[in-house]
């Protein structure tokens, strides 16, 4: 029984192939670990996410500053525009001096006073 045996031409083919994968996989290794926004972040996020909600449920319009995890996050209400019915709520997220992210939300909210 006679097999069949890979030419020169078919192995260098196969080394380059996966030569060019190693390479790609090794370059989005890579950017994963050396991201700017640590899991920290994420999870900063999702709390902003829930704060939201919370302000909208007691309708305790107050600038505050909240802790988490070693980060701050902002919480600032203002009219939009000059309407006292429509509030902006910007969260900062804020690490020392560095500002990961700002969100802003529209909220109606009938007789705020500032």
């Amino acid at each position: 029984m006679k097999l069949a045996a890979f030419t020169l031409f078919e192995s260098v083919i196969a080394t380059s192939l996966v030569a060019v994968l190693i390479g790609v996989g090794t370059m989005i290794y890579s950017n994963v670990l050396a991201s700017e926004k640590p899991l920290a972040y994420h999870q900063a996020k999702a709390e902003i996410d829930k704060l939201f909600f919370e302000l909208k449920e007691a309708k305790a319009f107050f600038n505050r500053t909240y802790d988490f995890e070693g980060h701050d996050i902002i919480q600032e209400i203002k009219p939009y525009r000059g309407n006292k019915n429509l509030l902006q709520v910007s969260y900062t997220i804020q690490s020392g001096e560095n500002q990961w992210w700002t969100e802003k939300h529209l909220i109606v909210a009938e007789n705020f006073e500032n």
